[in-house]
């Protein structure tokens, strides 16, 4: 009876004390000028979310790119933007992620992110301050602690009570953590975060143009990634724009903000783009995966950090995420294998730990598993029907014990009576799983950006043709790295990038 009580009392008291939190809530933005509604984020709790989640962005982004030089000078040309920002409270750092996927984020309390994927479709240092100055932006306006009050507000009671005390199960259950800046940012947060943008490269004495070119070169290359991935009407998987949506719209605001920052400058005044100090500094980083997220090479999938390689047959684009390798026919969507890797009890039998796994997929009827070797290494294989999206589907499982109490698992789907060409394919795929030697993981490397300084009569097609990669992309691959449009002839005597093995 006491507990009921207490709760009552609790219940009552909480409209009292929204009120008053709401009413001391409202604040002027110094850097936008607007009147802001951040309630239930402070900027001493801001930093305090920033350092709590910094690891947890490296985790899931592939950790720090290991390149001092290329950290240095994103770091370098970030605090560059720093004096001329808002907000003297924020201690920005600046970290370049060892990550494919071209994206960029920032956290509150001023820690800014920027992938080698982004990097290297970028023409020079103006382009780097721009996207740099837009995530600022986003911390200057305090867009974060905006989206906080507003996915709470909805849930007021006891989780906002529990987020003003600051209890960190509360925030967490209000969804407060780490997938906060995952969430897309409304058009108008894009828009004043460009503006804020513009406003820092233009104080810093940088191309205001530069944001709009930068945006124009992520359109071309989201065209290239859809057709990567096998996507199309939407952006690539994990794709910068999932997160920071990309209209003509915002090309054309962004371009008549860069006129009126620069209108009544002389040419000698027109803000600096830094192409050959950028272009030195990217010059051997890492296209594509890298060598401890693994990377095709030579028809196979090799990962020389941990050891293992399979084979990629011809016709099948590779997906390849944080904790798990998916392979997917070009000519048959339905066809798809999923390569990861698990764990089991040193003494557990492998066919006992392969009945265990398939049982938890629901609606899967477990139908007994066949021993087997790979390579000499001990296997167990089970095959099973399952519904997928009302369809009856074949499924194949694979669990190769490569070291003891290590799996590495295929997972292979398709429709029922599918050709038998494309089952043979997938048979060989799952028994293609080796180990590399020595000597192999030492010979593997990954791809690198390869800047060249172009000669007459040299084309799009004619430089892309060397590009190691086993697909008809190569041309669509180098006008993206480069802004290009076309495919017509190169400039001779300027820079260009291309990618090398």
């Amino acid at each position: 009876m006491p507990i009921q009580q207490r709760t009552d009392f609790g219940c009552k008291l909480i409209p009292l004390m929204i009120t008053m939190i709401f009413l001391a809530g409202c604040s002027t933005n110094e850097a936008t000028g607007r009147q802001q509604f951040t309630p239930l984020l402070s900027k001493s709790q801001e930093a305090q979310l920033g350092a709590s989640e910094h690891q947890n962005i490296l985790n899931e982004f592939g950790g720090e790119y290991q390149n001092r030089a290329v950290q240095n000078y994103v770091e370098r040309v970030g605090q560059s933007l720093v004096p001329h920002t808002e907000r003297n409270d924020v201690r920005y750092t600046f970290t370049v992620l060892d990550s494919p996927v071209v994206n960029a984020m920032a956290l509150p309390g001023g820690y800014v992110y920027i992938s080698r994927g982004l990097l290297a479709i970028m023409g020079d240092e103006a382009q780097l301050a721009a996207v740099l100055g837009h995530e600022m932006g986003h911390v200057t306006a305090r867009h974060t602690a905006e989206r906080m009050t507003q996915s709470t507000v909805a849930g007021l009671g006891g989780v906002l009570l529990g987020a003003v005390l600051e209890n960190p199960s509360a925030a967490r259950a209000a969804g407060l953590g780490a997938n906060l800046y995952l969430a897309s940012y409304s058009r108008s947060q894009e828009n004043e975060a460009d503006q804020l943008g513009i406003r820092y490269i233009d104080r810093a004495n940088y191309d205001a143009y530069a944001m709009a070119e930068m945006m124009k070169r992520m359109q071309i290359d989201s065209q290239l990634q859809e057709i990567e991935s096998g996507r199309s009407g939407g952006s690539a998987l994990d794709h910068y724009f999932s997160t920071h949506p990309q209209t003509a719209e915002r090309v054309q605001k962004t371009t008549a903000l860069a006129k009126t920052a620069s209108d009544g400058k002389s040419l000698s005044e027109m803000g600096r783009v830094n192409s050959a100090e950028f272009l030195a500094v990217i010059d051997g980083m890492t296209y594509g995966s890298s060598s401890k997220q693994g990377f095709v090479d030579g028809g196979y999938f090799v990962h020389p950090e941990i050891g293992f390689k399979f084979m990629v047959p011809d016709g099948y684009r590779v997906i390849n995420e944080q904790n798990a390798v998916f392979l997917q026919s070009k000519t048959n969507s339905n066809v798809v294998a999923v390569f990861d890797m698990a764990e089991k009890q040193a003494n557990m039998d492998l066919s006992a730990w392969l009945k265990a796994e398939v049982l938890k997929e629901e609606g899967a009827a477990f139908t007994g598993t066949e021993t087997t070797s790979v390579n000499g290494m001990p296997a167990a294989v089970t095959q099973y029907k399952v519904g997928v999206n009302g369809n009856t589907m074949h499924a194949t499982v694979m669990a190769i014990e490569w070291m003891p109490g290590q799996i590495s698992r295929f997972q292979v789907l398709m429709p029922v009576n599918t050709p038998a060409s494309y089952v043979e394919t997938m048979k060989r795929l799952t028994y293609s799983f080796d180990r590399l030697s020595a000597s192999e993981r030492n010979s593997f490397r990954p791809k690198t950006i390869d800047v060249f300084t172009a000669k007459q009569g040299d084309t799009v097609a004619s430089v892309s043709a060397s590009m190691p990669f086993k697909d008809d992309l190569n041309r669509m691959r180098f006008r993206a790295l480069n802004g290009l449009t076309n495919d017509g002839a190169l400039v001779p005597g300027q820079p260009y990038k291309t990618v090398s093995q």
